[in-house]
């Protein structure tokens, strides 16, 4: 009898101890800016794989579509995660817009979450800010994850009579698009309807929340870290698979060459003004660098004007959460400004 109340009380400890440690990192979660300094990148890492909503694998926000792999679901729909309560609305077209952009946009924006307005509410992405600053119709067609290959796609679907102005925000995640657009024939080739259910399913699961999640995820962690060796697994001599045989295979393209090939192979009318720019944590050295660099020494890559500003010296951190690394809307307001600001250079 006394074993089994000391079992008791030692069992009731722990469940206390593990309790204190899932509340205190609930309320961190919850209040990133009192996360120690020295801790931020363990919460981050944990966030963006265990416990943020991807909006192209939620339900309620996206949809398996056989020609981009997803699309965003029209409607009025609410996206929220640790750091941020947003509604936004989606046109009949899958953009997250309204639907008298679509008609002769004078400016079109191409690219990825940052775009799209991850974070922010629906008058606070760059593009509806842009809008107002220029006074010019500007069709925001961003959609999370999406590389220049499958904005090219949407872009093929477009009015662009009336095209000014085209605009690029480039993520350094484009690159495995646009070079399996180079390799699949010069196409986007989506993946199966099976894929996409599957990898919204893993996503399901990894968000999901069981009892001491927080804790047992950090515990482990931290145990990783003091014991590598009991934790690491050891090399074996496994079969070379058949994407391992086909990578080595292809000839490698350089991110700025299969950027560039998208292009090449996409209905941009002549003469229309293509502006390229990076927002997010990326190294520039990957496009904006080198593509500066090749515009700098050829006087016509494309039939188009290729014009590439350096976002990211306009920006600090204080511009992006700090959990979920996308823009906040003063960082949005940035972007607006520094395009707006250039595109009447042009102009004049």
């Amino acid at each position: 009898m006394r074993n089994l109340k000391f079992i008791f009380s030692n069992v009731l400890v722990l469940l206390g101890i593990l309790s204190m440690g899932e509340v205190t990192i609930f309320v961190l979660l919850n209040n990133p800016s009192i996360i120690p300094q020295d801790w931020v990148q363990s919460f981050r890492d944990y966030y963006m794989s265990k416990d943020r909503e991807i909006a192209q694998y939620s339900p309620k926000l996206a949809a398996y579509d056989s020609a981009l792999f997803y699309r965003l679901k029209p409607g009025e729909h609410s996206f929220n995660n640790r750091e941020f309560n947003t509604r936004f609305t989606v046109n009949s077209y899958g953009f997250r817009d309204d639907e008298s952009s679509v008609k002769k946009p004078k400016i079109i924006v191409l690219g990825d979450s940052f775009t799209m307005g991850w974070g922010v509410s629906d008058s606070e992405c760059f593009s509806s800010v842009l809008e107002r600053y220029t006074r010019l119709s500007t069709l925001n067609t961003g959609v999370s994850s999406y590389g220049t290959a499958r904005e090219f796609e949407v872009f093929s679907g477009l009015e662009v009579d009336s095209l000014k102005y085209l605009v690029i925000q480039y993520d350094m995640n484009d690159n495995t698009e646009n070079c399996a657009f180079s390799y699949g024939g010069n196409k986007y080739n989506p993946s199966s309807e099976e894929e996409y259910n599957h990898i919204r399913d893993l996503h399901a699961e990894a968000i999901a929340y069981f009892p001491f999640k927080f804790t047992s995820h950090f515990a482990r962690n931290y145990l990783e870290s003091a014991y590598p060796e009991v934790f690491t697994e050891k090399e074996t001599d496994k079969p070379e698979t058949q994407t391992q045989k086909e990578s080595i295979e292809r000839p490698y393209i350089t991110p700025t060459d299969a950027f560039l090939n998208v292009l090449t192979h996409s209905q941009i009318p002549d003469s229309v003004p293509i502006i390229v720019f990076q927002v997010g944590d990326g190294s520039t050295e990957i496009l904006i660098d080198p593509l500066s660099k090749l515009i700098s020494e050829n006087d016509s890559i494309i039939n188009n004007p290729i014009h590439v500003l350096d976002m990211q010296a306009n920006l600090n951190e204080s511009h992006y959460y700090l959990l979920d690394r996308h823009l906040k809307p003063e960082g949005h307001e940035i972007v607006a400004r520094v395009l707006s600001d250039y595109l009447n250079e042009l102009k004049n």
